[in-house]
């Protein structure tokens, strides 16, 4: 018999897909909210994934609070890691927050190099393959 594949043995983790702009301010703007459609129980590490979908009223919204969203920020990859810790309905005095619920993320980190990656609705999974030296200092 012969061992299962090297991959096979990896554990999976969470990722979710965010258009560019909010992808950036998770990781570089201190966004600490996540809105979403759907309550989720799910608690832990979850991989920023930035999608190809650019949200041009994000990129003006974000402009008219003075943070500039870089036009070579990755799309189309897996950029970070959060802890998602909570799932709130809205969250009053946030500006991040808009509802209707709202994933509460803590302690980012950036994923560097990117990994070039298709992302999916909703939560989808990614091995977790990511080490120390997969995030910049």
């Amino acid at each position: 018999m012969f061992p299962p594949p090297r991959e096979a043995a990896l554990r999976q983790v969470k990722a979710l897909s965010v258009r560019g702009p909010w992808a950036w301010a998770i990781l570089y703007a201190g966004k600490n909210i996540e809105n979403r459609s759907r309550r989720t129980k799910y608690r832990g590490p979850l991989v920023i994934h930035s999608s190809r979908t650019r949200d041009l009223v994000a990129e003006d919204w974000l402009r008219s609070r003075r943070l500039y969203f870089p036009e070579d920020f990755p799309t189309g990859a897996l950029v970070g890691i959060v802890d998602l810790v909570d799932c709130l309905d809205r969250v009053p005095r946030n500006r991040w927050a808009s509802g209707p619920f709202c994933y509460v993320l803590r302690n980012p980190r950036i994923i560097a190099p990117p990994v070039d990656w298709r992302g999916q609705l909703g939560f989808f999974n990614v091995p977790d393959t990511f080490g120390r030296d997969d995030f910049a200092r």
